[in-house]
C-alpha cells in the first residue's frame, strides 16, 4: 500500500489561521506549510513573534512543520538580473532564514523568479539563480527547495529542471504539480521526480493554473501516484489550495489514495 503524510499550505498570518490548525489537528493531518506569501509578510518583530508561536501551537497539535514558504515577488526575486535587486533578494531570503531556522522546519520552499521572463534573457538568468542558490545554500544546512514555475516562469519545464540540477550538483525541488502546463505532471515526475522533497498539490485545466481540488480539473492523479511511487517519493503530499477547507482535504486525500491502492 502507497501512502503518503497529508499536509496543508495555511498562510501563517491570517485570522483564521487559529481555526484552520484546530480542524487539521482534529482530521488527523500529519504536518503544516507556513506560508508568508499574499498574507502581508514585512518581516516585523511582532511578525515574526507571532508566526513563532503560531508554529508552536501547530506543533503542540501534533502537527510537523514541513517548510515555510517564502514570500514572492521582485524583492525576492534571486534570479533578478539587476546585481542590487539581487542581492536585495537574496539578503530578504537570508532574513527569513536567520528566524526560520530556530523553528527547524523540515525545508524552505520558494520561487526562483518573478514575472515573465523573456527567452533571450533565460540564460543569464539561470546562471544569476545558481549564484544565488550556492550563496544560500552556503548560508543554512536546512534544505532549500525550489518550486518550479507556471507559463514563462524560471524552471517551468522538466527539461529546465532537469539541467538546472546538472549544472548545480545538487539541488531539491517543490513540485508543484499544478504549475506544469506544457507537460502533464506525471510525465514532469517521471524526469525529475526523484530530486523532489516536497509537494504542493492541487488541480487546474492546462490552460493556467487554478488551485483546484484534486477531481475538478483535467491532472490524472492515479497516474501522478504511481509515478511517485515508482520514483520512491516519501515526502508530504501537501495540498496548495485557494480558500482550503481542511475536511474537503482531508475527504479528497482518503479518495485519491483509497482508489489508487484498490485499482493498482
Amino acid at each position: 500500500m502507497y501512502r503518503l503524510r497529508l499536509g496543508l499550505s495555511v498562510k501563517g498570518l491570517i485570522d483564521e489561521y487559529d481555526s484552520i490548525i484546530k480542524q487539521m489537528s482534529e482530521l488527523s493531518f500529519d504536518s503544516i506549510d507556513i506560508v508568508l506569501c499574499e498574507c502581508g509578510y514585512e518581516g516585523t518583530k511582532e511578525q515574526i513573534a507571532l508566526l513563532t508561536k503560531r508554529i508552536q501551537q501547530a506543533r503542540a497539535l501534533g502537527l510537523q512543520l514541513n517548510n515555510i514558504h517564502l514570500p514572492y515577488g521582485r524583492d525576492w526575486d534571486i534570479s533578478i538580473s539587476d546585481d542590487a535587486l539581487r542581492k536585495t533578494a537574496v539578503d530578504n531570503v537570508k532574513s527569513v532564514i536567520a528566524w526560520g531556522d530556530k523553528l527547524a522546519p523540515y525545508c524552505y520552499v520558494f520561487h526562483p523568479s518573478s514575472g515573465p521572463v523573456l527567452d533571450k534573457d533565460r540564460e543569464k538568468r539561470l546562471a544569476d539563480l545558481q549564484s544565488s542558490m550556492k550563496e544560500l545554500q552556503a548560508y543554512t544546512a536546512t534544505p532549500l527547495a525550489v518550486e518550479n514555475m507556471p507559463r514563462t516562469g524560471m524552471l517551468n519545464t522538466s527539461n529546465e529542471l532537469l539541467q538546472f540540477v546538472q549544472s548545480m550538483g545538487k539541488v531539491d525541488y517543490c513540485i508543484d504539480v499544478n504549475h506544469f502546463l506544457r507537460e502533464t505532471p506525471d510525465d514532469a515526475l517521471e524526469v525529475i521526480g526523484k530530486y523532489a522533497i516536497t509537494l504542493h498539490i492541487s488541480d487546474h485545466d492546462y490552460a493556467d493554473e487554478k488551485h483546484w481540488l484534486p477531481g475538478k480539473g483535467k491532472i490524472e492523479w492515479q497516474k501522478v501516484l504511481a509515478v511517485l511511487e515508482k520514483v520512491g517519493y516519501q515526502g508530504v503530499w501537501n495540498y496548495e489550495l485557494i480558500n482550503p477547507n481542511p475536511a474537503e482535504v482531508k475527504q479528497n486525500y482518503d479518495w485519491l489514495f483509497k482508489t489508487y491502492n484498490t485499482q493498482r
